[in-house]
């Protein structure tokens, strides 16, 4: 046990980023799960910690309320109000990050990573309130809007070794 608890500190700490990513996102996700049960047991208020943390953690769709709370725009790239939302977002992250860390590197793919959570996250404060568009997905309650980044880079992008994406290119426009 102790081995196993040693690896998982090391590929933590020392791991490429991809792995430092994910547990990141998982350490968040069990770190608000424990506040909000033990909140929970000696309140009974069930609703106060996802309020908070959405109030405090979450990208705020009213750019007023993002001036008074500006670390929100990488605070909701990391936070996860569901077992399935940070499972799904985990497995799209990790293969979809394997192919994208072999391709881009572990710089590259960082930067990828955060530029695309900032740009997703500017992008739903600019789609939500000024153009008044109404998503089909309730699009707030993806934080990991950079992990779907990851993999649409992966489908519309040709790489040098790889003939076919994961998904049909119904949509894609071709290449010149």
């Amino acid at each position: 046990m102790s081995e196993l608890f040693n690896k998982a500190k090391h590929d933590a700490f020392k791991g490429d980023y991809l792995t430092r990513l994910l547990y990141l996102n998982v350490a968040v996700f069990i770190l608000f799960t424990l506040t909000n049960a033990f909140t929970t047991l000696f309140t009974g208020s069930f609703e106060l910690i996802p309020h908070l943390a959405d109030d405090l953690l979450a990208l705020p769709s009213d750019p007023w309320k993002l001036l008074l709370r500006p670390w929100t725009v990488l605070t909701y790239m990391f936070t996860h109000f569901g077992f399935r939302h940070i499972l799904f977002n985990m497995i799209v992250l990790y293969f979809s990050g394997k192919i994208l860390l072999e391709y881009l590197g572990e710089k590259r793919l960082l930067a990828l990573y955060i530029y695309g959570g900032v740009g997703g996250g500017l992008l739903y404060i600019l789609l939500s309130k000024r153009l008044h568009v109404y998503f089909v997905v309730n699009f707030k309650k993806l934080p990991n809007k950079q992990v779907y980044l990851f993999y649409s880079f992966y489908c519309y992008t040709e790489f040098p070794t790889k003939k076919q994406s994961l998904v049909p290119r119904l949509m894609t426009p071709t290449p010149n």
